[in-house]
């Protein structure tokens, strides 16, 4: 295969659709193995980087996939074939919160720094080069590791101002939505301008690093009348004279990029969510948590997807089973607070913005290259508490929409339940004018199920106006 070319090797590798800028390799997949195959003429580095201590040392520390050699499988057009540990759920920067797009961020830099040393660096600095596992970032793109161009001192760093910088300080102004907005329909990352107008003036003084960063090089790129995409900005890490081209000025470098992001603080948590389960019944939600712990325990799911987790209680009750957790709701607020007590507790949960009523598509070249969430997490089982009624509701579905939404998440059941029209939290719902809700009923929700799945049983009535049901045996 040549650089060129978009086919792949053998009839049993796939190339990923996502793979074909890198001049250095191309990435494939053989069943579940994920594999990185190296140009002849960069071949030696990536052989020789690969056993390096620092390299491993990352490895170790979970900041680089850890990666080996495949040295059994020979690819026409390539001299190194390494396999990377799979990362099984997808997950990109359009569905992060503050603090995930921030360690991101670090992780990156961290990686950055100590391979000053090896003169190594990274050639890319996009958020997409970036997954988590739980609550942890993952560096994936290994062919990203480039000998140092001494010349600069990040040829990445526009880059990483687009996919990091510029987002966190929308994030910190208290508009975590609109970033999220952005970055979806921005592939290349948020610039200069769009970072600006989105910012207020009073956020603007107060961000660290804001006017250095990019008000003062936005100035510079209006005055030489260049292209907003090529910044004045860039020359902040751009050609730097021999007299300070020196491994101690790249490392201040790094180190001070690496504090300002540190110290950008998150967006305030808004107080409806601090009290929300103050307004809960107490004895219906311990009622709840008794009933979700025993269908986990009878049913010895190892993956679950929690869909409209709010603060995660479930999810950290399912992920303390030991089971594996995504937990999703479309309020940023929400998956931040929850990332933040994941992490802490080190839980196995992955936590991701996103809104049922519109999930995350396909994007990219020919839409391949970036899946759409419900094709990327998939689990045993779905979760749907306290849900169901804001979709119907807030969105105008009906029992079948919504039960036809959930599926897509699971393999084998649904924990659900069901909130009468005539619950308080219910009634506290806006309703679309001039529609005739006579259908909304505990017998035609019970049918609807019969509809979706073989087997369909009562777990629990929690109250006068909530019963708990799980489907099992999905029906297509």
């Amino acid at each position: 295969m040549k650089p060129g070319s978009d086919l792949p090797a053998t009839p049993n590798i796939v190339l990923d659709p996502n793979s074909y800028v890198d001049p250095m390799a191309r990435v494939f997949s053989q069943q579940d193995e994920i594999l990185r195959a190296f140009f002849p003429h960069c071949s030696d580095f990536y052989r020789t980087i690969l056993y390096d201590p620092t390299v491993l040392a990352l490895m170790d520390q979970g900041k680089i996939v850890r990666t080996h050699e495949k040295a059994e499988i020979t690819l026409p057009g390539f001299d190194l074939v390494v396999s990377h540990q799979r990362i099984s759920r997808k997950n990109y920067s359009y569905e992060w919160p503050f603090s995930m797009l921030r360690e991101a961020a670090l992780v990156t830099l961290d990686i950055a720094i100590q391979l000053i040393e090896k003169k190594i660096t990274l050639q890319d600095a996009a958020s997409f080069n970036v997954f988590f596992k739980d609550t942890h970032p993952v560096f994936i793109d290994f062919s990203s590791l480039v000998t140092d161009d001494e010349q600069y001192l990040w040829a990445a760093y526009q880059q990483f101002c687009h996919h990091f910088l510029f987002p966190l300080y929308i994030h910190a102004a208290g508009k975590s939505s609109l970033v999220l907005s952005l970055l979806k329909d921005n592939l290349d990352g948020i610039n200069a301008r769009q970072t600006s107008q989105a910012l207020g003036l009073s956020h603007k003084l107060v961000l660290r690093d804001y006017f250095s960063r990019l008000a003062i090089p936005e100035f510079f790129a209006g005055k030489l009348g260049r292209a907003q995409d090529r910044s004045y900005m860039s020359t902040t890490s751009g050609k730097i004279m021999n007299f300070v081209n020196t491994t101690k000025a790249k490392l201040r470098f790094f180190t001070s990029l690496r504090r300002t992001v540190e110290k950008i603080k998150g967006p305030r948590m808004r107080r409806e969510w601090v009290d929300y389960y103050n307004q809960t019944d107490e004895g219906q939600l311990q009622r709840k948590q008794e009933a979700v712990s025993r269908v986990l325990d009878h049913l010895q799911y190892s993956t679950v997807v929690d869909v409209g987790c709010n603060l995660g209680n479930f999810a950290c009750l399912a992920a303390q089973k030991g089971v594996k957790v995504t937990a999703l709701d479309a309020d940023p607020d929400c998956i931040e607070r929850l990332f933040i007590k994941a992490r802490q507790k080190n839980l196995t949960i992955l936590p991701l913005v996103a809104d049922l009523t519109n999930p995350s598509p396909m994007l990219g070249w020919r839409n391949l290259e970036y899946d759409t969430l419900p094709h990327r997490i998939k689990a045993d089982a779905v979760l749907a508490l306290a849900l169901m009624h804001h979709l119907i509701f807030s969105s105008g579905w009906n029992f079948d929409r919504t039960l036809g939404a959930l599926k897509e998440f699971q393999n084998e059941a649904l924990l659900v339940e069901y909130v009468d029209i005539n619950d308080p939290m219910t009634k506290r719902l806006p309703r679309r004018p001039g529609v005739d809700y006579g259908w909304y009923d505990l017998e035609n929700f019970k049918e609807a199920l019969g509809r979706h799945f073989r087997k369909v049983d009562q777990v629990k009535r929690l109250s006068d106006t909530r019963v708990l049901f799980l489907g099992q045996e999905p029906l297509d």
